[in-house]
């Protein structure tokens, strides 16, 4: 998310929590030998984290994830734009926009720095923090002396006192034939680049691909390094753009990583720093749509299929003494033997006006038996009249595995197989108008409905995402639909 200047009064705050936390975990090493001070500095110069924990302990206090390690290499990436995209809070800018720096500076590693953000001045603020720590860090100057220039020393532009510049430039600048004495830039990182006003305008979209590509790719030196990140707060946006632009052969065209602080099965993108819990109740704070967009690096599009406002509740209570129809649908989504896609079972209830209410949601990244043992589970506990599943393909197979758990359990039912020939996207597309009407309702807190109201909001027939959760539900409720002889809108 871009951030705006700060202004004057804030920076002093901020310098002044910086310089207390500094002055109390940052002090000058014990040991201060020329034999410790080769030993720190050689294990520094060759692990770049190791640095950033032991010069500045008061930024990095936390262990780094793997997340830091594929950022601190990309950083090292020559003659190539790399981008990365990751949740916010995760230590991103206090790598590429102080730490790289700043290790350069003390080894001497580079020529020109240019640290580029959405307004020059936002890019001086980056800047800024890494003057600071020249000036005052003492770990630093124990080790490594003052390397505060003596001639140029401007918030956006300095010169250290070992001849590397540092130049701040915001989005559109001029950066053409930019040079330092007889060098190009060697390294530029681009950080919080967009903001949310301008991921809308495509106009400026397309300029800001087109001036990243072009003039800033092409002041760059040769051997130099150049990195991107921020948060895909919204699709096609130009972190997404280059994430997803591909070559002439279909490869990405780009190295480039996005990482999602939640993954599939629910880890944490670094345990370390952020833990499974704590991630948890900032997505309920924050709300899916919000969470996926700044956390997850996948943003709801506003234009989609469906949309959280159209999403229906009720309550269990309310099905009481009611006359219902109930269903089964089992979307395998695997070949035999496979378990790495999303497995998904889901039961509904139809009432007499043909409105559909789940009763049960299960979606989970697991065995062939662990989805046949759920199945005949939420079979005996709901009976359901009909009970389906997806043979299409290579799913043929589950005939026999149906059969033979059913004969190992006691259980004289099991599912049929159901072909489904008409395209994926077109199926899952018609539920759209039954839950914008509140024709489809959801059980909050009940199994998988969460992650299924999930999949819903977030897919995209232009994208690889997953999609069994809704696959499943255009399978049972059109089974209603053929069953029941409802008047169902699908």
């Amino acid at each position: 998310m871009a951030q705006r200047k700060i202004t004057i009064r804030e920076y002093d705050k901020r310098v002044d929590q910086i310089l207390e936390k500094m002055k109390s975990k940052a002090t000058e090493f014990v040991d201060d030998s020329d034999i410790a001070k080769k030993e720190r500095k050689d294990r520094a110069k060759v692990d770049r984290l190791w640095f950033a924990a032991n010069y500045l302990p008061h930024y990095c206090y936390k262990p780094f994830g793997d997340f830091h390690r594929q950022l601190n290499a990309f950083l090292d990436v020559k003659d190539e734009m790399c981008f990365l995209a990751g949740p916010r809070e995760s230590g991103k800018t206090t790598i590429d926009g102080l730490v790289v720096q700043l290790h350069d500076i003390c080894f001497g590693l580079k020529h020109f720095e240019m640290l580029v953000s959405e307004t020059d001045t936002q890019a001086s603020d980056f800047a800024r923090f890494i003057k600071l720590e020249i000036e005052e860090n003492d770990r630093i100057k124990q080790d490594f002396g003052d390397l505060k220039g003596r001639y140029r020393w401007q918030d956006d532009d300095f010169v250290t006192a070992n001849n590397i510049r540092v130049l701040s430039r915001g989005r559109g600048q001029a950066v053409k034939s930019m040079r330092w004495r007889q060098y190009r830039p060697d390294r530029i990182v681009i950080i919080d680049f967009e903001n949310w006003k301008n991921v809308f305008n495509p106009k400026l979209i397309k300029r800001g691909v087109s001036w990243i590509r072009g003039e800033l790719r092409g002041c760059l030196a040769e051997g130099g390094s150049m990195l991107m990140e921020g948060q895909i707060i919204r699709k096609n946006c130009i972190l997404d753009t280059f994430v997803r632009e591909k070559d002439e052969k279909g490869r990405s065209k780009y190295r480039s990583a996005v990482w999602p602080a939640i993954f599939a099965d629910g880890s944490s993108f670094w345990p370390e720093g952020r833990s499974k819990a704590s991630l948890k109740r900032l997505k309920k704070d924050m709300g899916t749509v919000e969470f996926n967009r700044w956390m997850q690096n996948n943003p709801v599009d506003e234009d989609g299929l469906f949309r959280e406002e159209w999403v229906t509740y009720y309550k269990e209570k309310e099905l009481l003494g009611r006359a219902l129809r109930t269903f089964q649908y089992t979307d395998p989504s695997v070949g035999r033997g496979q378990t790495h896609n999303f497995k998904a079972t889901l039961v509904v209830s139809f009432d007499e006006n043909g409105i559909c209410y789940i009763r049960d949601a299960w979606i989970r990244k697991a065995s062939v038996n662990m989805m046949i043992m759920h199945g005949y589970n939420v079979y005996s506990t709901l009976k359901p009249e009909l009970w389906e599943y997806e043979d299409n393909s290579s799913q043929k197979f589950l005939d026999t595995d149906f059969q033979q758990y059913a004969k190992d359990h006691g259980y004289n039912y099991f599912p049929r197989g159901f072909s489904n020939s008409e395209n994926k996207v077109v199926r899952i597309s018609r539920l759209s108008r039954p839950i914008e009407l509140g024709l489809i309702r959801f059980l909050k807190g009940q199994g998988d409905q969460g992650l299924l109201i999930e999949q819903l909001l977030f897919y995209d027939e232009g994208r690889a995402v997953e999609d069994d959760g809704p696959d499943a539900l255009t399978g049972v409720y059109r089974l209603g639909q053929r069953v029941a002889d409802l008047i169902v809108l699908i």
